[in-house]
């Protein structure tokens, strides 16, 4: 630092405002031109501030705490929420921790360890299935824990996530406008965000004024899923369902197979329709119509909402829905 301030003309101190303005998103009042000097010079003397030094310091660790399931990032869809987390975090000059979870641990116990040893300033919760043992955490440290995706410990914490009724709704409003009025809902409904695409495949039956059969509807709980099974009691009945709206992508992608093999054409004689809009979505054939859910600007909100926290602002507990968007390609 010293080499920096000797070379931009000013002093350490001022070097560490300009640093602290860019990484730690202050706003200590420099002037533009002191501002670019220092720049300069820490391009022109590839300087890198010592993380430990700093650390020490501020009494910050500028480290954030990913929470996820294990071996969570082999779901594409968590990864592409993880890279837009580290990319915001990035920014405001923080880098990421993702605690290994074994199955015999207590989630809850290693995040609040993460807190307490100051190794990460604040905790982001993705996609897990939280229990009573966050209570404790969230009680204490409600400003530094901000949870994505997953179940809240009886409502009281900060939370992103997406907003599958709306996405679900839409879906189910578009197959109904293109004509399908016997529209089959196939999903795991233990799962919280399938049930609320559940409740928004509802709702759009009931903005159109239709009736939606319950018979309609295929609970995958407490079974193996059986693809040409599905399929099968779709397009065998007295009045054949037209399209199915399945509550994630690897059912639907496992359903547009079935059909195929069945001789049955997809969207013809039966539209599919998924959600999530995982990669290989648009690979298979027919390309698969679904709904994808905006995972960069969900970690962005995560990322800016946990800050606001840790920062000493007082986080709501209402949650933040990211709006999700209809991607229509060739099965529906």
């Amino acid at each position: 630092m010293e080499d920096v301030a000797r070379q931009a003309g000013v002093s350490r101190a001022t070097v560490s405002r300009v640093l602290r303005n860019l990484h730690e998103g202050t706003s200590i009042p420099i002037s533009e031109e002191t501002r670019q000097r220092v720049l300069t010079a820490v391009k022109e003397l590839d300087y890198c501030p010592h993380f430990l030094a700093t650390s020490l310091a501020s009494g910050k660790s500028r480290t954030v705490g990913f929470v996820c399931p294990e071996g969570g990032l082999r779901d594409w869809d968590l990864v592409e929420i993880y890279q837009a987390v580290a990319t915001t975090l990035l920014a405001y000059g923080y880098h990421v921790l993702i605690p290994p979870l074994k199955p015999e641990g207590n989630p809850a116990c290693i995040a609040r360890n993460l807190l307490r040893s100051g190794r990460a300033d604040g905790l982001l919760v993705c996609c897990m299935d939280v229990d009573e043992h966050w209570d404790r955490l969230c009680s204490q440290e409600h400003d530094r824990v901000v949870f994505i995706n997953s179940s809240v410990p009886h409502g009281k914490a900060a939370h992103v996530a997406t907003d599958d009724r709306q996405g679900a709704s839409a879906a189910i409003l578009h197959l109904l406008d293109s004509g399908h009025t016997r529209i089959v809902f196939v999903g795991d409904l233990t799962q919280p965000p399938v049930q609320n695409r559940h409740l928004g495949y509802q709702e759009a039956f009931q903005q159109r004024n239709l009736s939606c059969d319950p018979e309609w509807t295929m609970n995958l709980v407490g079974q193996d899923f059986h693809p040409q099974e599905v399929v099968e009691r779709c397009t065998q009945r007295s009045e054949p369902v037209t399209a199915i709206f399945a509550g994630t992508d690897y059912l639907a992608i496992r359903l547009l197979k079935a059909a195929s093999d069945s001789g049955i054409s997809v969207p013809r004689q039966l539209a599919i329709m998924g959600f999530d809009d995982l990669w290989p979505s648009g690979c298979v054939s027919p390309a698969l119509s679904t709904v994808r859910r905006d995972a960069e600007r969900i970690g962005q909100e995560a990322v800016e909402h946990l800050l606001q926290g840790m920062s000493g602002h007082a986080l709501s507990e209402e949650p933040r829905l990211i709006a999700c968007s209809l991607v229509l390609r060739e099965s529906a």
